[in-house]
């Protein structure tokens, strides 16, 4: 029997969302209902900070609440912050001196704290301001006066989840990435999330992370777990999954190590129903 399905949420949960993200489509929103009144539980994994996870897990009416932030880095489970992995300042400070030497005309930075902040090395940018209507729109996260040298410069009490790069273009995006391989090493893991943007964590922290959790502290089996994704990322969650999804719009390679391949969560929460022998 499965009993927990892990989503991810950018291009998997939130796809095909309303105005907000959060405003699930309809065949999502029924499905939470449908998978919140079976044995099974639904947790989330996401690159985003984890307030998201909590929000929509609280807003479907779940009350056993665990999820996963900044692609792993931070774990949430009911009120408890069991596994953090923090990216280090001077890793950061070696990343932007090596754009500004080599790759200066990058589009804008940012780093996305713990406490939830997005703190960014300009005060105005066509991006803060799609983030501010963001966060007016959810509630979710919040951006500081102060600029990432001055993060890095002073103890702001925030501890960094994440630092993101927007490139000007695809080309330059797939440079910066090697390069941070090579300045890296193992220290950090660097995604790629879309044609120009990088993020970068603590190589400590993957999805994987997460489900290796769940599995452990809810005493699992592997046949016990599903998980869902689209991108390569939400694939290290496969290993300690008995029951892989891939979304019909994710990677290649990601739907070639999958069991199933669905349109939506939707989907996906049915094929656990039915395997379960649970009515849809």
């Amino acid at each position: 029997m499965i009993k927990i399905l892990i989503s991810d949420m950018d291009g998997t949960l939130f796809a095909g969302h309303g105005k907000s993200v959060l405003d699930l489509s309809a065949r999502n929103n029924e499905a939470l209902e449908r998978i919140r009144k079976s044995s099974m539980d639904f947790y989330v994994a996401s690159g985003r900070m984890i307030g998201f996870g909590i929000r929509v897990l609280k807003d479907h009416g779940f009350t056993d609440i665990k999820a996963a932030g900044f692609n792993g880095a931070v774990v949430y489970d009911n009120g408890k912050f069991p596994v953090s992995y923090a990216l280090d300042k001077s890793l950061i400070r070696q990343m932007i001196e090596m754009l500004d030497k080599e790759f200066p005309d990058y589009d804008i930075i940012q780093v996305q704290g713990m406490n939830s902040e997005r703190i960014f090395n300009v005060r105005e940018h066509p991006s803060i301001t799609a983030y501010r209507k963001q966060i007016a729109e959810t509630g979710i996260g919040v951006i500081p006066d102060y600029t990432i040298d001055d993060f890095l410069d002073h103890d702001t009490g925030s501890e960094a989840g994440k630092f993101s790069i927007t490139l000007k273009d695809e080309q330059q995006c797939e440079q910066v990435r090697k390069r941070l391989g090579e300045i890296l090493s193992d220290s950090c893991f660097v995604a790629k999330s879309g044609d120009v943007l990088l993020e970068v964590g603590n190589a400590g922290a993957s999805k994987g992370v997460f489900a290796k959790y769940l599995k452990e502290t809810l005493h699992l089996e592997k046949e016990e777990i599903a998980c869902i994704g689209d991108e390569l990322n939400d694939a290290e969650m496969y290993p300690y999954a008995g029951v892989k999804f891939a979304m019909t719009s994710g990677r290649d390679a990601v739907k070639e190590m999958s069991d199933y391949v669905v349109e939506d969560v939707a989907e996906a929460i049915d094929i656990c129903l039915r395997l379960n022998g649970e009515a849809q």
